[in-house]
């Protein structure tokens, strides 16, 4: 493998010499889609359905990824019917070469609604630099977590960043979880394994249509020992707005709202 990309190096230096980066990547690519002197690609190596409308993309990244910390966002360039959209998404890093994107199609979104129906194994996606500040700079012996709908994948980010560095056997950590019914939950598979393997982890799911099990006072009553507690949240404004509200006299909160589609706005007009 070495001796490859020696090789591979070796050529980049010397095609650049004769020609741009454009050119030099569409030859490039041409031999390998993921090879290029400068942009940081990704090409999709399994597709699994995980909850209704949801689908988890397997990313093999290029050399060019950047890595971010769990709970960051990567910008998600993709190419759709020859025109270039960008959204911006949470990922969990699996390993050092590949990244798992968790997607969820949400009424007439061009993006989310191909990468759910139409993008297939082989697909190349371009991924900008991560960003975001929902990192893991806990300072307190409890971490409580809260997502509502897409609001999961940072949160599955953070888990699993925990898992890897063995912080969920120092750490107690509580995963709060809305959705509108059982068929939206994503992961639950995942998460009641990292419940058997970390006796310090616990999740609960909770179905706004179904049962109108909406984020509330009650729901904070039942919590213990917030004054030693971390708060992470993601979600609808509404969600972020609520949350902060009820869990001011936490040691220390921290939300993130995204941009409402219908799927969120659903959810915000049921109380969040």
């Amino acid at each position: 493998m070495q001796a490859v990309e020696k090789r591979i190096s070796l050529f980049n230096s010397l095609a650049q010499s004769v020609m741009n980066s454009h050119d030099t990547n569409f030859w490039l690519q041409k031999i390998n889609p993921l090879w290029s002197v400068n942009q940081p690609l990704a090409k999709i190596v399994k597709k699994q359905i995980v909850a209704k409308d949801t689908v988890s993309l397997i990313l093999q990244c290029n050399r060019h990824v950047k890595h971010g910390v769990a709970g960051q966002h990567h910008p998600v360039t993709v190419e759709i019917a020859g025109r270039h959209y960008e959204r911006t998404y949470s990922m969990m890093q699996l390993d050092h070469d590949h990244l798992c994107l968790t997607v969820k199609k949400v009424d007439q979104g061009v993006v989310s609604s191909w990468l759910v129906e139409q993008s297939q194994v082989g697909n190349i996606l371009r991924l900008g630099q991560p960003y975001g500040d929902m990192q893991q700079h806990i300072q307190t012996p409890h971490l409580l977590l809260l997502a509502a709908g897409s609001g999961i994948t940072p949160m599955l980010s953070l888990v699993e960043g925990l898992s890897q560095s063995k912080q969920l056997k120092t750490t107690t950590v509580k995963l709060m979880y809305w959705v509108k019914t059982n068929e939206d939950a994503a992961y639950v598979d995942y998460l009641t394994e990292i419940t058997e393997n970390f006796p310090n982890f616990s999740y609960q799911v909770f179905y706004t249509q179904a049962q109108d099990q909406r984020l509330n006072q009650a729901h904070i009553d039942q919590l213990e020992n917030l004054d030693n507690t971390t708060v992470y949240a993601c979600g609808p404004s509404g969600f972020a707005a609520t949350a902060e509200a009820l869990l001011s006299h936490a040691a220390a909160i921290q939300t993130e709202a995204f941009s409402l589609s219908q799927f969120d706005a659903d959810l915000t007009d049921t109380g969040f």
